[in-house]
């Protein structure tokens, strides 16, 4: 698989079995920035490849401390839905 297939993929045509095994293993290797520029670049992709790279972006991403923050949130949004 060439660039311009990742591009015409990430543009939303529907993938082949073979397309999805090679995009995921292709997805696997590449850096969260390059991941991220396509979570969010790309609203028309296909969502079975939308999924690979949410999953990949989501495994990669170095989790923040927010403790501090959650008692705060919980309490404003309780309150919404009471």
């Amino acid at each position: 698989m060439d660039s311009q297939q990742i591009e015409v993929l990430l543009g939303g045509e529907q993938p082949s079995l073979e397309d999805f095994a090679t995009f995921t293993s292709i997805i696997e290797k590449l850096p969260l920035e390059i991941l991220w520029h396509f979570s969010v670049s790309f609203p028309g992709m296909h969502y079975i490849l939308k999924s690979v790279v949410l999953n990949k972006l989501q495994a990669k991403v170095t989790r923040k401390d927010v403790d501090e923050y959650m008692n705060e949130i919980v309490t404003k949004f309780k309150s919404l839905s009471i």
